[in-house]
């Protein structure tokens, strides 16, 4: 029996090490029994089904029990146990963004596509504002480590994340899911499956859930209330013995009242470098005090005074048509995908009691994709081949309003005096733009048996892009001046060392139309040894490649020449071992990787300038992976991540210098440990989870005023459940000691303050959940 099959919170990566022996001692002393019979870990992660130890990729995976175990409702919380994975969501939570080794696209423009790709069913996600979404009703998710190009539709060069949906099932069977909690938190889900005819299965899934907001709100009404549905429709016809024809639509619609930050007062220093404001240093005439004269004197970081309320509003829709057939000795595959995103954003950018910064954006994004695949296996080669096609059509608009600048665009007046007025006038910068994207690629890989023990996987792809894009850029005063001020004396032509770039994009009014098309190749090398049954030990060479693209200024103030950026391209080398020791009990799986990356796209905020810039960069680091399953029901899961990452030549208030990238901390540790107890024909357990995330910045240009503390979080569960399997119940406790973290913050110094959202505070609430 393999040791995932008797594990109840798996996950992985991968160095064989003298602590092995020591656990061999720990844990040979330990009673054997299995408690539970529980289904092995299978991933798909070469397109093809694989125990989750036999494959050279550093990979983690979670069962549909493990997830519901960690009690995870939405997609961005699996990077609580996942080394090398970080999570955040930008624009005020309206924008999910995967960080996976550091590597992550933290502009929140809503076109820009991330180099990590999150798939639902072989399905590209390419709006990163429907990558954050409901899960429920999942057979597992795997998150992939490193560049994947040669069998995945979109090439990414950090990883990417794939949630798998359960399929129709040939017998009736189905759930149904309720929680409750704080906050006024009710949430149900469920789904019925069976077939329907001779030929034909069907499942229906369904979620909803709804909450009352946790940020006071001195002004108004509590925010970051939520409600949200999801609902998905399956059905799978069996053409033949060797056909089948899978149809799935899926949606979901959301609506939080979300976009409020903690405002902070903050300033440039005399060596150039943003800080924040003591309280009693006067700056901008008010002690302690922004430009506006306010200050939050409440500690709390989630209680606010904020005299408008910001939404997120989101409808997504897909339908996916899945074809397989069989041949006598391959297998031919197509995927077809539409889909619809449409989000509406809003957000009081100052959080404060007057009407200071507003910002708004929407998005509207139509997508298809159709990917063919023919795979095969002989006795010597294990194979893929494969055509991808991508259109991803989108319509976009970003609006940034400053009602009252409050007098600071006439050097007359004194800015700050604690009403939030001044001149009583002030400006708004527009963008609307449209970008079409056209991708098509092949690719081919294939793993060579050469020995008992040695195998070669080589794998290539080439991808052409093409991508038309167009803005229009406007500035609206209601005073003269005002636009020149918001341009901080910028409008007119931009000069970047001494180079005359030409006039900004928003000089009042302009239009801009911009093409490319980039091609190149990606591919992969690896050597897989197996000296044993449990043991393997790997070392891959890959190229990785992510397209250029285009740079949406929110103020209007870049050239056209400096909205291009170009593609990035990335050299990954990677030793890895997976090693399932002592009777099947414990697996130790580690990593070491080192990524030379060429023109890395990364992203810089300077006042209220947003771009994409091509930098150099180099990232090294490793995961370590333990999960103990000794027996008598318990389950031991430690993790632990280590990066060291610079990217290089960044403009700072002291020259260039190489500068850590955006939400990638250095250190990352995550454990679990769970323990039932047989009492009669039922099963009691405890389960205690947490992580530890080391400080970040969330800037390309490292500063204090975007530096987050690292911070430590943990759950609890207790629960019981039948001996069966057919109910469970469970009273659950995250957060438990109520820990305040930055989750993200955005530098407007430039306007006198800087914002910070902050993670979600204690949580106590209950599940029930009933299975037929």
């Amino acid at each position: 029996m393999k040791l995932m099959s008797k594990n109840v919170l798996g996950n992985t990566s991968h160095i064989r090490i003298p602590l092995t022996a020591a656990i061999a001692v720990i844990i040979s002393s330990v009673s054997q029994a299995a408690v539970f019979d529980l289904e092995e870990i299978v991933v798909t992660a070469q397109k093809r089904e694989q125990n989750l130890q036999d494959v050279g990729i550093s990979v983690a995976a979670f069962s549909s029990k493990q997830m519901s175990s960690l009690g995870w409702s939405s997609s961005e919380e699996i990077a609580a146990q996942v080394p090398g994975l970080t999570t955040s969501k930008t624009a005020g939570a309206a924008v999910s963004q995967f960080n996976i080794r550091g590597i992550g696209q933290a502009d929140f423009a809503d076109h820009h596509e991330a180099p990590n790709s999150v798939y639902i069913d072989d399905v590209y996600v390419a709006a990163p504002g429907a990558a954050g979404f409901p899960m429920f009703d999942l057979e597992r998710v795997e998150v992939l480590r490193g560049p994947q190009g040669t069998l995945f539709g979109r090439n990414a060069t950090g990883g990417l994340v794939h949630f798998i949906s359960k399929k129709p099932t040939e017998e009736t069977e189905g759930y149904v899911s309720g929680k409750v909690g704080e906050f006024s938190l009710y949430q149900v889900e469920g789904a019925l499956s069976g077939r329907l005819s001779e030929n034909v299965l069907g499942r229906l899934s369904a979620y909803w859930t709804e909450s009352d907001g946790y940020v006071d709100n001195k002004l108004g009404s509590d925010l970051r209330e939520q409600g949200t549905w999801a609902a998905r429709g399956q059905l799978n016809f069996e053409v033949s013995d060797k056909t089948d024809l899978h149809i799935k639509l899926q949606g979901f619609s959301e609506d939080v009242d979300a976009g409020i930050y903690k405002s902070t007062p903050s300033y440039t220093d005399p060596n150039g470098v943003n800080q924040f404001i003591p309280a009693d240093l006067n700056v901008y005439g008010v002690p302690g005090g922004d430009f506006y004269g306010f200050r939050d004197t409440d500690s709390d970081p989630l209680s606010v005074q904020a005299d408008q309320i910001g939404t997120i509003q989101k409808d997504i829709v897909g339908t996916t048509i899945k074809l397989t057939h069989d041949f006598n000795d391959m297998s031919f595959v197509s995927v077809t995908d539409f889909s619809d995103a449409e989000t509406k954003y809003r957000e009081d950018t100052d959080s404060g009691p007057f009407n200071q910064t507003t910002y708004n954006s929407t998005m509207d994004v139509q997508q298809f994709s159709q990917e063919f695949r023919l795979s095969g296996e002989t006795e010597s080669v294990n194979w893929v081949a494969g055509f991808y096609y991508l259109n991803i059509s989108g319509d976009y608009s970003a609006r940034f309003d400053l009602p009252t600048l409050a007098g600071f665009f006439d050097p007359g007046l004194f800015p700050g005096d604690g009403t939030g007025s001044g001149v009583g006038t002030g400006a708004a910068n527009q963008s609307v733009w449209s970008l079409d994207t056209d991708s098509w690629a092949v690719f081919t890989q294939a793993e060579w048996t050469l020995t008992d023990t040695v195998s070669l996987t080589t794998g290539l792809r080439w991808t052409e892009d093409s991508k038309d894009y167009s803005l229009t850029a406007e500035c609206f005063e209601e005073a003269a001046g005002a636009c020149a001020y918001v341009a901080f004396g910028s409008v007119g032509d931009i000069i970047v060392d001494g180079v005359n770039l030409g006039p900004a994009v928003t000089d009042i009014a302009s239009k801009v139309n911009l093409d490319r098309d980039d091609s190149d190749w990606s591919g992969k090398l690896q050597l897989d040894y197996r000296p044993d049954e449990g043991s393997l030990y790997y070392f891959s060479v890959s190229k990785g490649i992510k397209g250029g693209g285009f740079t949406t200024p929110l103020d209007g103030l870049l050239a056209p020449s400096q909205l291009p950026y170009k593609p990035e391209e990335i050299f990954a080398y990677e030793i890895g071992t997976k090693l399932t020791l002592v009777e099947d009990t414990v697996s130790l799986n580690s990593s070491i990787y080192y990524y030379d990356y060429s023109d890395f796209q990364t992203f810089e905020f300077r006042g209220i300038t947003s771009v994409v810039l091509n930098k150099d960069a180099v990232f090294k680091g490793g995961e370590l992976e333990l999960v103990l399953t000794p027996g008598d029901s318990w389950d031991v899961l430690l993790g632990a991540a280590y990066l060291d990452a610079t990217v290089e030549d960044i403009q700072t208030p002291s020259g260039l210098q190489d500068q850590e990238p955006i939400n990638a901390p250095k250190i990352k540790y995550n454990w679990l440990i769970r323990k039932g107890f047989a009492v009669k024909n039922h099963e009691i357990s405890i389960q205690y989870d947490g992580s530890w995330t080391d400080e970040r910045y969330f800037n390309i240009v490292n500063g204090p005023t975007v530096l987050a503390d690292s911070y430590v979080n943990h759950n609890i569960r207790i629960g019981i459940s039948d001996d069966e399997g057919v109910w469970d119940a469970s009273v659950f406790v995250k957060n438990f000691t109520d820990e305040e973290y930055v989750s993200h913050a955005f530098d407007l110094t430039v306007l006198g303050y800087t914002i910070q959202k902050y993670g979600s505070p204690r949580w106590v609430g209950a599940q029930f959940s009933y299975r037929f």
